[in-house]
């Protein structure tokens, strides 16, 4: 009797299972069967398979002197070459070296990462060195990217160094050495000398569908939009990474608490928030700021606002209120200050700022509510100096900073999900998941809604959190303030 399975034979079970792979194969888009691909390079062989045998230690020691290394950068498979010549400091580390190419090509640093020296990122006979979160899953053999020297990965012209981004869109990158270049100490750790084509937009599915959006650049509507390729805007963006920056102390606390491969991308933050330059502000910009609370500190003059027996707003000041804030008739049909939350928070931060207070039942001007009832100014800049920055919770603290940082620096045409994206790559869940929007919100909320107040933060469609240009003042001087 013959054997139930012979060797060119699957059992009955693996056989269903291959014949559905192929179905689903062959219903797949192109990006689902990119990211597929990824995954599945990424999983590598079975475990039994993977540590059959060692990855190659293929490190040099590190050079006693510092020299310039000029690396050609090139995206593997572009037609023509995609490519940027860098000159890069040979101590610097290999996490720092994927900052400097995250902006050579204009990428955002959404995805993962990793390189390797003597073959490709998932082949096996290379060395890998990993981003902080592959080298904390330990799915793969290799080295944390942050111990890695430039120097211990190349050493002569020819030597070929391999990284890739983002393993669903598989951008391959291969960095070749062309020159080994003494260096004075003067020259800047990283400079784009040249380059050719524009950058990929993220996402867009790969070096094909880049090729794709090349070919569609002057389409009334493209579907992605190319990063232009201008060395100016590289270079500046490379001198600001690698400044020493000046910061306020608590600031400066904040930055010191991180670990080491985080740090890059608060700094490049914090230096484009120009924190030691005074805000841009004038009486003329500040008044439309401060109007709301202008508003209520005025109503306030004389014998104050008699509150209801039940401590709020009377109705006719609630619905007066609702005019000066420009709030939504629409929404806010009702004359009970309970029910119009702007309003409420209104008069809670004007009392927590020292401007108001109850007294018998009626709402009344501090000393200093009566000095800036009629200096927009003042009142602007004591709003700011009065944001809250500090928590007594770590994780609030963090997000208060970032937040405002991401508006200073003006990082984003929206404030909430950058600032979301920032605490996750810093090491902050929320159930052991990426922060969101709606979590940033949640652990800023008394700052944010001080920003919605004075029109740092403004609607856009649902969103309400578009950074102003005033915006941009305000949290600076808010940083800017003594804790």
């Amino acid at each position: 009797m013959a054997p139930s399975n012979a060797p060119d034979e699957l059992p009955a079970d693996q056989e269903q299972l291959l014949d559905q792979f192929r179905q689903r194969l062959e219903t797949m888009t192109p990006s689902e069967l990119h990211e597929a691909l990824g995954s599945i390079l990424v999983a590598g062989p079975a475990a039994s398979d993977r540590h059959a045998a060692a990855r190659p230690d293929n490190r040099l020691p590190r050079r006693e002197d510092v020299v310039t290394f000029v690396v050609r950068v090139e995206i593997n498979g572009a037609e023509p070459p995609l490519w940027r010549r860098l000159e890069l400091a040979s101590d610097l580390l290999l996490n720092e070296v994927h900052d400097v190419l995250q902006v050579a090509f204009g990428w955002q640093d959404r995805h993962l990462h990793r390189f390797s020296s003597g073959g490709g990122p998932f082949d096996s006979g290379g060395e890998l060195y990993l981003c902080p979160f592959d080298a904390d899953a330990g799915e793969d053999e290799g080295v944390p990217e942050e111990e890695v020297r430039l120097d211990e990965v190349l050493s002569e012209p020819g030597d070929v160094l391999h990284y890739v981004y983002d393993y669903g869109d598989n951008w391959m990158h291969s960095l070749k050495l062309e020159k080994v270049q003494p260096r004075s100490g003067a020259e800047p750790a990283a400079w784009c000398t040249g380059g050719r084509r524009p950058g990929p937009p993220e996402d867009c599915g790969g070096v094909q569908a880049y090729e794709r959006a090349v070919q569609n650049l002057h389409h009334p509507q493209p579907v992605h939009t190319l990063i232009p390729f201008r060395a100016r805007d590289i270079n500046k963006a490379l001198r600001a990474m690698f400044a020493d920056v000046e910061m306020p102390p608590f600031v400066q606390q904040f930055t010191d608490s991180l670990p080491n491969t985080c740090k890059r991308p608060v700094l490049r933050l914090i230096s484009g928030a120009n924190l030691t330059a005074d805000p841009v502000i004038t009486a003329e910009k500040a008044a439309p700021m401060v109007s709301s609370y202008a508003w209520l500190l005025q109503r306030a003059e004389g014998d104050g606002i008699k509150l209801t027996n039940a401590g709020y707003l009377p109705p006719k000041l609630v619905q007066e209120g609702i005019q000066a804030l420009e709030l939504d008739p629409a929404i806010f049909k009702v004359n009970r200050e309970v029910s119009v939350g702007p309003l409420l928070r209104l008069r809670a931060s004007a009392q927590n700022k020292g401007l108001l207070r109850t007294k018998k039942g009626t709402l009344v001007l501090t000393k200093l509510g009566r000095h800036l009832a009629h200096d927009p100014l003042a009142l602007w800049h004591h709003l700011a100096k009065t944001a809250p920055v500090i928590a007594a919770d770590p994780c609030e603290s963090h997000a208060l900073i970032l937040l405002l940082l991401t508006i200073a620096g003006f990082a984003d045409d929206s404030a909430l999900h950058p600032t979301a994206e920032l605490m996750t790559e810093i090491g902050w869940r929320m159930d052991d998941e990426p922060l969101d929007a709606i979590d940033v919100l949640d652990l800023t909320q008394p700052l944010y809604h001080d920003l919605c107040l004075v029109g740092a933060l403004s609607r856009e469609g649902w969103e309400l959190d578009h950074i102003t240009p005033g915006g941009v003042q305000f949290a600076r001087a808010a940083l800017q303030r003594p804790v």
